[in-house]
């Protein structure tokens, strides 16, 4: 190369597209990619299940090999798994997220993090100093999702039928100093499902008005057999709300608090022959996670983070309330399904506290990280699953004969958490 002449220029390999997995990872999902993506139904996790080391095969989830169930999932810092049951899914939180309500989410292994081998990680959006805002309406009409030929064929596909709304909106309140973002967040799912069932060949007549009830619930067909259309939706809300504070060059807080309510249908847990479900799941959660962000010095920074979740969950059937019994069908001349069969009232409150401080230290070309984490997990049932015929608040009537309302065998149960309860 002679005086005054170019530099040649450097041979530069590409940009790696696809994220390979290491013995530690951290695979990060920014904001534009949470929220530019088609996700279905606008679930973040749906973004999740692409990262590396995530599988899902239809019937279960697992993280590197690892159940969802020994993971752990957290928002701003604060678990919000449900954490009776052991999950089988990555979506079994306690808040049903949508893609407004995150800015950035994580898959991360290692145990620094704690709490857990894999880590999925959600951070809410921040104000910023501008005012902005957004609002939307997603909709899934009815007869435009595919379905199975079969039920096609005899007229009773399943369908999906989906309305989702929201909003969100944020600036500044204090400048360069306050920050604040609103978000809420709807859904109308009125989907279907297809149900099957034995019926008799014509409708059935007792005696006993009080049975002639019961066998009101079945219908008849002349082939003998039972398929229908029973909700699978639900109808729910969720509010958010996020403050950033900038006290100084040093100090930093943050506060969010979110919470909601829903009402979905369980038709696995009820009788086949309702348009509607008999049992039903309310569920309400409320969710808070503070911090304090101190940076001692350039190469030392401190967070302490405490927050809950708090949702809790009730199981409701509408036959339990409207008979204040259970009739088992035990007829030999009367081969239906059973219809009254339906999840026994019953709920808990799942409450998990969490509270951690975290210190990052930069010494030379080195980052050490020390923290601690603690849980608190508080449950508080009522109430039992003991199968979809049992019952710990009505009695249980076998019936022997159904035209004549005949009653071979009553029986009830109670739950005996102290001498004198359930009497």
């Amino acid at each position: 190369m002679r005086p005054g002449d170019s530099p040649p220029e450097e041979a530069k390999a590409p940009e790696q597209i696809l994220q390979t997995a290491t013995v530690a990872v951290e695979s990060v999902e920014t904001a534009e990619q949470v929220s530019q993506l088609p996700l279905p139904r606008r679930d973040p996790f749906r973004l999740a299940e692409t990262l590396p080391g995530v599988q899902d095969n239809g019937r279960a989830a697992s993280l590197y090999g690892q159940s969802p169930s020994v993971a752990n999932i957290t928002l701003d810092g604060v678990n919000v798994q449900n954490n009776l049951v052991s999950a089988r899914t990555l979506n079994s939180i306690s808040l049903a997220l949508r893609t407004d309500q995150v800015n950035e989410a994580a898959i991360v292994t290692g145990a620094i993090y704690g709490c857990g081998c894999s880590q999925i990680t959600f951070s809410t959006p921040s104000g910023r100093r501008a005012l902005h805002g957004s609002a939307y309406w997603l909709t899934i009409p009815d007869g435009v999702t595919a379905q199975y030929w079969a039920d096609n064929r005899l007229s009773t596909p399943a369908t999906t039928s989906l309305n989702q709304l929201g909003a969100i909106f944020g600036g500044e309140l204090k400048k360069n100093r306050f920050f604040f973002l609103l978000n809420y967040e709807a859904g109308l799912d009125r989907s279907t499902w297809t149900r099957t069932g034995d019926v008799p060949t014509h409708a059935l007549i007792s005696q006993d008005p009080l049975m002639q009830r019961v066998l009101d619930l079945i219908p008849a067909s002349a082939s003998g057999k039972y398929r229908g259309r029973q909700r699978n939706g639900s109808t729910g809300s969720l509010g958010l709300l996020r403050l950033d504070y900038l006290s100084s060059a040093r100090n930093t807080f943050g506060l969010t608090v979110a919470g909601g309510a829903a009402s979905m249908d369980d038709p696995s847990d009820s009788s086949v022959f309702a348009p509607r479900p008999n049992t039903t799941v309310d569920v309400s959660s409320r969710f808070f996670s503070a911090f304090w962000r101190w940076s001692v010095t350039a190469r030392l920074t401190n967070e302490v983070r405490a927050g809950a979740s708090l949702p809790t969950l009730d199981f409701r059937n509408s036959l339990r309330a409207r008979f204040g019994f259970i009739a088992i069908l035990n007829d030999p001349d009367v081969s239906v399904s059973q219809p009254m069969m339906g999840m026994d009232p019953q709920g808990r409150n799942d409450n998990l506290y969490s509270y951690q401080d975290n210190l990052n230290w930069v010494v030379g070309k080195h980052s050490l990280q020390f923290g601690a984490w603690v849980e608190q997990y508080r449950l508080n049932t009522y109430g039992s699953n003991r199968g979809l015929l049992d019952s710990l608040t009505v009695p249980r009537d076998v019936i022997s004969n159904a035209a004549e309302g005949a009653i071979a065998e009553v029986d009830q149960r109670f739950s005996i958490t102290s001498a004198t309860s359930g009497y």
